[in-house]
């Protein structure tokens, strides 16, 4: 048996006595109690689970963080001592390697080295898989973590990617592109240490599992068209295949992806990973049409009227938004989609020596990113809050700070100044932060007499960015003020029939958002499906 007096002695000869007189046998008592133990029962019936337990009560008993931090220490050691499998649990992140940034500032390359076979397995034993996974709770599309990350642990990529896909076919987009809430989720991050790398799993998941195509249920003679090829249009195309419906995707653009070919800077998410995993759609039998756009080449009751059962509308939020300001209309001030998107096709792109972007998103900061690799010189980004408010991933902001991205924070462009029509300079204003407004955010307010002038030949505008969903009205779909598709609770639309999701519906949005809403609209989709075939 191990005691409780025989790991204080332990602890005492380790480390000393604590700080402030404090008893370790008392907290240790207490830290057992939270696992339904006794002072005077074994120690090692400290488990997985127990252990668990306790760390989850730390985290809610804590006031401050030196008593979180003590806990944890004691409870590490406990399971040092007693030489428990859950020690290795409480181990520090696999460390995640990156490309030097002055490479990463001339190169479109991935930059993020990814995990090797033995590295994920390591850093996957870290997994608690806990009973109370609060990492599930933190993705939106409720991934089973637990499950997949103990298959990783377990040298089973095969199994983990079944289980992914049997949720999402964005396996390998995932692990690359995700900002991957569950990690903040993590028990590891509750305690304040680092969440698992669960992202980083998925690609390793990606990069190492065999090919896995998912075989469809047997035909159900339904047939559904999904407008519009971003990430929600091709999750729910993928599970309403999965059904056993005919599924066709409609898309305007030449290129299958939306956002993800079109936005998300190659960089961040290579190409190839995004075409392997709509291969796999076409290889279930998902077919594609390129080049029609809806209420141009087609209409709602012509798709109808073709047999076609169901719709989901996944146009997304492709339309950039302008502030108004004096200037805008010079040559060299751009918006940011069509900036990226150029340079996701391949065009050529020219861009100055100094370049200005406007906006603290994440498409901001991609925008600055991509123009040092273009070769811009200076590339500032003008954000009118503080750090504090800036929306874009704090990981991204890193990066790009690195790369040699500059940010001057509390400042907003008050006009753009141009010579012969052409942008040269920009007018600037510092602010200051007021009450907070409707976001939660406090207020930026300009501060009177505070103007200066910057160079900048380009300015990128990443303020935000909008459905362009003005012709659906004529289709007779029903629209919110912003310009949002109003729907109800099962995502259905005033139409009968046609659903709608992503950020059409909801505002610009997250990657594993919009995947989330293409799962859950094809779920909605199947249940009208299946009350049609009754009343049949």
């Amino acid at each position: 048996m191990t005691s409780v007096n025989d790991f204080v002695k332990f602890f005492r000869e380790k480390y000393g006595e604590l700080e402030g007189g404090i008893e370790i046998a008392s907290i240790i008592e207490e830290l057992i109690s939270y696992a339904g133990l006794k002072i005077s029962d074994d120690l090692s019936r400290l488990d997985i689970r127990a252990t668990e337990r306790i760390l989850r009560k730390i985290v809610e008993k804590c006031d401050n963080k030196d008593e979180l931090n003590l806990r944890i220490k004691l409870v590490k050691s406990m399971l040092e001592f007693i030489g428990s499998p859950a020690a290795i649990k409480l181990t520090n992140r696999v460390k995640i390697n990156k490309l030097d940034p002055e490479v990463r500032r001339k190169s479109f390359q991935p930059f993020v080295i990814g995990y090797t076979v033995e590295e994920a397995i390591k850093e996957a034993a870290r997994c608690f898989a806990c009973k109370e996974a609060t990492c599930i709770a933190g993705c939106p599309l409720r991934l089973s973590i637990p499950a997949f990350m103990q298959a990783v642990a377990n040298n089973k990529f095969d199994v983990a990617k079944r289980i992914i896909m049997s949720t999402s076919p964005f396996v390998g987009v995932c692990g690359y592109a995700c900002f991957h809430p569950c990690e903040s989720n993590c028990l590891h991050s509750l305690i304040g240490g680092e969440g698992l790398a669960i992202s980083h799993v998925k690609r390793a998941i990606y990069e190492y599992a065999p090919k896995f195509v998912p075989a469809p249920k047997p035909a159900t003679g339904f047939k559904i068209a999904v407008i519009g090829a971003g990430p929600a249009g091709l999750t729910a195309a993928y599970h309403l295949r999965l059904e056993g419906h005919e599924v066709t995707v409609f898309d305007e653009s030449s290129v299958i992806g939306g956002m993800m070919m079109l936005g998300i800077p190659k960089f961040r998410l290579p190409r190839n990973v995004v075409n392997d995993e709509i291969n796999i759609l076409k290889e279930m039998g998902v077919m594609f049409v390129n080049g029609k756009k809806l209420g141009v080449d087609f209409s709602i009751s012509e798709l109808f009227n073709q047999g076609f059962h169901a719709i989901f509308i996944s146009i997304g939020a492709m339309q950039s938004q302008f502030a108004g300001i004096p200037g805008e209309d010079l040559v060299g001030v751009v918006p940011a989609l069509s900036f990226l998107k150029r340079v996701s096709l391949g065009f050529s792109v020219e861009v100055p020596a100094t370049v200005s972007v406007i906006g603290g998103g994440d498409v901001a900061i991609d925008a600055a990113r991509t123009a040092i690799r273009l070769g811009a010189n200076d590339v500032k980004i003008l954000y009118r809050r503080s750090e504090a408010e800036m929306p874009a991933m704090k990981e991204h902001v890193a990066e790009a700070l690195e790369e040699g991205v500059k940010i001057l924070y509390l400042t907003a462009p008050k006009r753009f100044i141009g010579i012969n029509r052409k942008l040269t300079s920009i007018e600037c204003i510092k602010m200051e932060l007021g009450p907070p407004d409707s976001s939660g955010r406090r207020r930026p307010i300009p501060v009177p007499g505070s103007e200066y002038i910057i160079e900048s030949e380009m300015a990128i505008i990443a303020i935000g960015q909008s459905p362009n969903t003005e012709f659906l009205k004529k289709e007779g779909i029903e629209l919110r003020d912003d310009g949002r598709i109003k729907v109800n609770e099962k995502m259905e639309t005033s139409i009968i029939g046609v659903f709608a999701g992503g950020d059409a519906v909801r505002g610009p949005a997250t990657l594993v958002e919009a995947i989330a809403d293409g799962k859950n609209a094809a779920i909605y989709i199947n249940n009208y499906l299946k009350e049609l075939s009754k009343k049949d």
